[in-house]
């Protein structure tokens, strides 16, 4: 027989898809997932609803109690694997396959990725330590009890001063630097990689990605803010602050030290035509956790601190309240406390 002979004998239909599992039966086995989901994973430890996303986020306990409950067991395998020492970059994708514990055959596959690039691995918070102690705890002494620097006591450190120029304190580096320990944290991200690729293979062999996504607890939320206050915005919102809480991201990271953030923030806040104080409203409404993070990384001084935040506080009335106390949590954190009569934060004051 000729292969025109095999295909012209093939049913007319041999190539269109039709479903395996009917109606009723797909509509049972989608009631059965939620309510396990319902029942027995615990919102905030298996599975967390991330504001601005339609659907909550699967995490690995919540992965780990569904193969479980579906008989599953998991193998890996390294796909791509770099490992240099020299440069500090580990990079893994792993590959996780999931096996049933009744017939032995594989279910599904996932991949999952992370990298020492990522700027979680790669970035870290520098702050002054102190020489003697090597504790984070140094501050600006008081200008009326001598200025130059001291290890703060109150803050864990061991009271020890410097002077206003002494290269031990002034010539470290602060602010947003190259992590220099990242071997240290090649195992940690050799297990997110794993991670990704279990809930990755966990999510196609449940069929549950209609339910779940994944990856997001990873990326900073755009509408963090939102969630602490109890509200959920609407997806037009979400989508609409999205190329904003992208470009005021970009912009926090890409700034090493003040004097970059005064340059491209500080100074545009007196642009004609009120466009510097419609880009600083902007900040205010898309701000979140990691933005702020940053942003208090980017003013380690009182003085920085005293130039930025009380124009911030201002324009926070009107536009989004709860940043004023976030700065005061800020302030209180570093343990500054605001002169009522100035309305200047001063530095090693708060009780």
């Amino acid at each position: 027989m000729s292969t025109t002979d095999l295909v012209r004998s093939a049913p007319a239909d041999a190539y269109l898809i039709s479903p395996v599992m009917d109606l009723a039966a797909a509509k049972q086995r989608l009631l059965e997932f939620q309510s396990f989901v319902k029942d027995y994973l615990v919102e905030g430890e298996d599975f967390g609803a991330i504001p601005g996303t339609p659907k909550p986020t699967l995490l690995k306990p919540g992965a780990d109690k569904l193969c479980e409950l579906y008989g599953l067991s998991d193998d890996y395998e390294f796909i791509e694997r770099v490992e240099d020492y020299d440069r500090s970059i580990f990079d893994y994708t792993i590959k996780c396959i999931l096996t049933s514990r009744r017939h032995g055959l594989m279910v599904s596959s996932g991949l999952g990725s992370c990298s020492s690039l990522e700027s979680k691995y790669r970035w870290r918070d520098a702050k002054r330590v102190c020489p003697q102690c090597g504790k984070d705890t140094i501050i600006k002494g008081k200008a009326e009890y001598g200025g130059g620097f001291l290890c703060f006591a109150r803050k864990g450190g061991c009271g020890a001063k410097f002077g206003e120029n002494d290269p031990a304190i002034v010539e470290q580096a602060i602010g947003r630097t190259l992590n220099e320990d990242i071997a240290d944290l090649k195992n940690t991200i050799l297990k997110m990689a794993k991670k990704r690729a279990k809930i990755d293979a966990t999510l196609s062999a449940t069929r549950s990605s209609g339910v779940f996504t994944q990856d997001i607890e990873d990326m900073p939320s755009a509408n963090q803010h939102e969630q602490a206050q109890g509200q959920q915005p609407s997806p037009e919102k979400a989508k609409k602050n999205g190329p904003a809480v992208e470009h005021w991201s970009k912009l926090l990271r890409d700034c090493t030290n003040f004097a970059d953030f005064d340059m491209y923030v500080i100074s545009k806040w007196g642009e004609p035509n009120g466009k510097g104080l419609e880009a600083v409203k902007e900040f205010l409404q898309v701000s979140d956790k990691p933005m702020l993070a940053d942003l208090w990384r980017l003013l380690p001084t009182v003085e920085e601190f005293n130039r930025v935040i009380p124009k911030l506080n201002q324009v926070a009335i009107e536009v989004r309240k709860p940043f004023i106390a976030e700065a005061a949590e800020e302030a209180k954190r570093r343990s500054y406390k605001v002169n009522r009569t100035t309305g200047i934060y001063e530095e090693g004051t708060a009780k």
